[in-house]
Formats: C-alpha cells, sequence, structure tokens
C-alpha cells in the first residue's frame, strides 16, 4: 500500500503577506462539469513539495480515477484556478510560498465558501488543527499518518457529506406542500434585509400565522395552509418573503419604504376573514429596529408572543 510517511514535507522560506483577496463566485455540481466539457470532477491539489504532489496524483489514479487532479504549487495560483475551473474539493497542504498556516484556509474558504477544504499538514499542533477547522476546514490530516486507502476514503466521505447537506439545505429552502418558501430562505433572504434596513430607511416586520387547529406533520396537505399560503401570494407584494416555518404556521417578512406594518397586517386580515371560522387562526406581527437590532429568528419570537385570533 502506498504511503508517505518516510517523505519530508517541504520548508519554504518565509512567505511574503498574501495579496488582499476578494470573494469569487464559483460554478459548481456535474453540469458545470459537462459545460466545461469535462467528464470528471475536478480536485485542487494544493501543494508546493512536488514529490508529494506526484504521490497524491498516483494514489487518485489507481484509487479514485474517476477524479481529475488539478495541481497548482502557490495560493495565488489556486486562486486563479478557482476561477477557471469547476472544483468540486480543495486540498491543501499550510506551508506554500505566497501563504502560510490557517490563513491558507482563511483566503480558500473566502475565496470558494461552498466548497469542501481537506488540509493535508506536516503540522502536528492541536491549536493549528482547531484553528484551521475554525475557519472553515472539514478536515485536518497529518501527511505523516495517512496512507493511500485512507485518502481515498476521506475524499469520497467528505463529497457525499456536502452532497447530503446541500440536499437539505434545498429541501428547506422550499417547501413542496404550500409552493412557498422554507426555513432556510427566510433566515438567509431576512438576515440580507436586515442589513439592508440597517443602512437605510427601508422598513421591516415579521408577520407569524398559525392555524391553531389539528396539527399535520409537515409533508401532508393541511386544507387550511394551503389555503393561507395562496391568499399570501395573491395578497402581498413580490418584494414579501413567505415562509412556512412550522407544520401549522406561516412567517412573513414584510417589506416597506416607511416604518409601521398596520396597513398590511390589516389588508391581510380582511382577505383571511372567511378562514377566520372557530378562532383557529391567529395572527401577531413584530416591527425591526435599527436602533435595537435583533435577528429574523427573536423577530419571529416577538410576533409568535404577539399571535391574537383573526377574527371573521
Amino acid at each position: 500500500m502506498s504511503s508517505w510517511q518516510d517523505i519530508p514535507a517541504s520548508d519554504p522560506a518565509t512567505a511574503p503577506d498574501a495579496p488582499d483577496l476578494r470573494e469569487i463566485v464559483l460554478p459548481g455540481g456535474e453540469q458545470d462539469d459537462r459545460e466545461a466539457g469535462r467528464d470528471r470532477p475536478q480536485i485542487l491539489l494544493v501543494e508546493d513539495d512536488h514529490r508529494f504532489a506526484e504521490l497524491v496524483e498516483r494514489i487518485l489514479a489507481d484509487g479514485a480515477p474517476e477524479f481529475e487532479i488539478i495541481h497548482v504549487s502557490r495560493l495565488s495560483a489556486a486562486l486563479a484556478r478557482l476561477v477557471r475551473h469547476p472544483i468540486r474539493l480543495i486540498l491543501t497542504d499550510l506551508r506554500l510560498p505566497d501563504s502560510r498556516g490557517a490563513a491558507t484556509v482563511r483566503h480558500l474558504t473566502r475565496a470558494a465558501p461552498n466548497l469542501p477544504l481537506v488540509v493535508l499538514s506536516g503540522d502536528t499542533e492541536l491549536e493549528v488543527a482547531l484553528e484551521c477547522i475554525r475557519d472553515g476546514a472539514e478536515e485536518f490530516v497529518v501527511k505523516r499518518a495517512l496512507d493511500a486507502e485512507s485518502l481515498v476514503r476521506l475524499i469520497r466521505i467528505t463529497l457525499e457529506r456536502r452532497q447530503r447537506l446541500a440536499e437539505r439545505w434545498a429541501s428547506e429552502y422550499d417547501d413542496p406542500v404550500t409552493g412557498v418558501q422554507g426555513p432556510a430562505a427566510l433566515e438567509a433572504v431576512g438576515r440580507q434585509l436586515l442589513k439592508l434596513a440597517t443602512r437605510t430607511r427601508l422598513s421591516i416586520s415579521v408577520l407569524a400565522l398559525r392555524s391553531s387547529g389539528r396539527a399535520t406533520p409537515l409533508g401532508e396537505e393541511p386544507q387550511r395552509i394551503l389555503e393561507l399560503a395562496a391568499i399570501l401570494r395573491a395578497t402581498l407584494r413580490r418584494c414579501d418573503v413567505i415562509a412556512r416555518v412550522e407544520p401549522n404556521e406561516l412567517a412573513v417578512v414584510l417589506v416597506g419604504d416607511r416604518p409601521g406594518s398596520r396597513f398590511a397586517t390589516a389588508r391581510l386580515a380582511g382577505a383571511l376573514m372567511h378562514l377566520a371560522g372557530g378562532g383557529q387562526l391567529r395572527m401577531g406581527v413584530a416591527s425591526y429596529d435599527p436602533h435595537h437590532p435583533q435577528t429574523i429568528q427573536e423577530l419571529l419570537a416577538r410576533a409568535r408572543d404577539a399571535l391574537r385570533p383573526v377574527q371573521a
């Protein structure tokens, strides 16, 4: 079995400060691979020890021929490759001619925040490993402790884990039952709207709407929540964010150019009248105050505290 236990890591001269780096919007996924005219997923290997790089390339050629290895020896070259190629995973050393230590991880994860990154390092210090993980690395592996079989297994497990996370994110981003968005979308879009509201005069309110009838598991189709989602889509504006956050609860981020949400909530209450029989529909609202910032989840909690029956 191939191993690199006896191959020393290179020790380049003291590296100059890495340049100021901006985030890069990356292509990703199998469709991008095909559009680039390539059949195999690409792995970027960032390593200035050419003997070690050749060993990694041989191991993957034998044990994982479905991958294509792109090898560079400098951080700057890695960043350039990330712009031009649909990379699926990054393998990197920490000691490069133009970058050292956990700063290497920070630069790569800043440039490619959606790609899994695995550190292959000669450094055995626990604090270094922890810093790399905090800065975005998925795995930190000491070179001398890794053999060929372990490397192939690590790459496949890391890619599978990232694929599962992407699928879970996608399932949380849209609600297939009601046709509105899911909790992840509410969080992601709402966070950006709150940042904008802090800098401008944009008015943000969070509305909670809950059907208090028999609870229905997420994935089934309770008629009341379907009707409620349809009314919201027809009544609210396209800039307002509608999301299903619980099996029987919808949340809305109301966006306006002036403070207050009375007009929107009154208009919505009027549209909901025929659903409010028996006091089973409740509505609450909380407005964002840029002088006392809160998160979307905190605003949603306030809106839930303010839930009151919508009277027919």
